[in-house]
């Protein structure tokens, strides 16, 4: 990837990988960017996505879709509905509205 001249190198974790494994990763790769030790940026797709999605707002307004169109974030609503909604009841239960008081 080096050799290629890629700015970024972006890790996926694998359905299999636990919890703790991916926290560790996911520390690894923030320590890997932080050091600049290479000629690209370490991305942890899920993580740094979920990290920056918190950042911007206190409400989680994510949804990631698997391969089979299964919905893998926010965690439970593939469990939970499965293949039974549309892409826009997806949207709505994984961003709902937020109503900001002045």
């Amino acid at each position: 990837m080096v050799e290629r001249d890629y700015p970024f190198l972006i890790l996926t974790p694998a359905d299999t990988c636990d919890p703790e494994t991916r926290a560790r990763v996911g520390a690894e790769v923030i320590a890997l960017g932080a050091a600049g030790r290479y000629p690209l940026y370490p991305i942890d797709l899920y993580a740094d996505v979920q990290r920056v999605d918190h950042i911007i707002s206190d409400e989680s307004c994510m949804l990631m879709l698997g391969a089979d169109g299964l919905p893998i974030y926010p965690a439970g609503i593939g469990q939970s509905y499965g293949a039974e909604l549309s892409l826009e009841a997806l949207i709505r239960l994984s961003m709902p509205s937020v109503r900001r008081h002045r």
